[in-house]
């Protein structure tokens, strides 16, 4: 099951079985898209910002920041979930308050109902950032009639875990994750290491596989995605030793198991 409630604050109010909150997908999508949790483009900018005051100091100027990132990676992870939605690659739905009632968003206003709800985030939507439960006043023009006959008062946006799922495993894979992973010239056959360290990093993201779990359950979920190109236990081995020497993230971190010696013959 991949993760729900609210990441930022803890405290959040859980999704429905069998859905995830879009604030929780944007963030799965993020730590997938990027292999570090921030990007090199964010980084350089902020080493020169450094060195610039570094030379402020030093001449007892007053700091300035000019430097920024010239890609919009802040954006990308929302931006990706956004065109989904809006294609009806993932269907998009709202939960209200103690998640009493789940409705469906009907697709003419799906678009309408993203940007209300700060997606992506405008001057006047980024306090939604930071809201648990958004008013249903927000939606009170559009037709949402469920929604709006239900006497609730706040509302949340939800997917479907497991089309949220398919989806990431499918555009995670095609669009070749993370996008900040540095490219060399392929040897002979494909990096099968590299094929699979975004679902494994998905799988352990969502919480289906820990480090202390059994090898053999994470193969049986890697495998039933890739269907008829099946991976080995040792490379789900690699991917996951790369991954854990990336992030230092303990989740990632798998204790190889030992071959028992043969017993010996007389």
């Amino acid at each position: 099951m991949l993760p729900v409630g609210n990441n930022d604050t803890g405290k959040g109010t859980l999704s429905p079985k069998g859905y995830i909150r879009i604030k929780d997908a944007i963030h799965v999508i993020r730590s997938m898209m990027f292999s570090q949790e921030m990007p090199e483009a964010l980084l350089v900018a902020a080493r020169k910002n450094a060195e610039e005051l570094s030379i402020s100091a030093d001449r007892q100027l007053g700091p300035k920041v000019e430097a920024r990132p010239t890609e919009s990676w802040m954006d990308q992870s929302s931006t990706t979930l956004i065109k989904a939605i809006k294609s009806g690659d993932v269907a998009l739905f709202a939960m209200t308050e103690n998640t009493t009632h789940i409705f469906a968003i009907p697709k003419n206003i799906v678009g309408d109902v993203l940007v209300r709800a700060g997606l992506p985030p405008t001057k006047a939507t980024i306090y939604l950032r930071f809201v648990d439960m958004m008013p249903v006043t927000l939606l009170r023009d559009l037709q949402v009639d469920e929604l709006q006959q239900s006497a609730s008062k706040t509302f949340a946006l939800i997917l479907k875990e497991k089309e949220f799922e398919d989806w990431l495993s499918d555009i995670a894979g095609r669009d070749r994750w993370p996008l900040d992973k540095k490219a060399r010239k392929p040897v002979g056959r494909p990096d099968r290491v590299s094929a699979v360290k975004p679902l494994v990093k998905l799988f352990v993201e969502s919480g289906k596989w820990r480090g202390g779990d059994r090898l053999k359950q994470l193969t049986s979920l890697i495998n039933a995605k890739l269907k008829h190109q099946e991976v080995s236990r040792g490379t789900i081995e690699n991917a996951l030793s790369h991954l854990y020497a990336e992030t230092r993230d303990l989740r990632y971190r798998h204790k190889k198991r030992k071959r028992r010696a043969s017993p010996k013959r007389n």
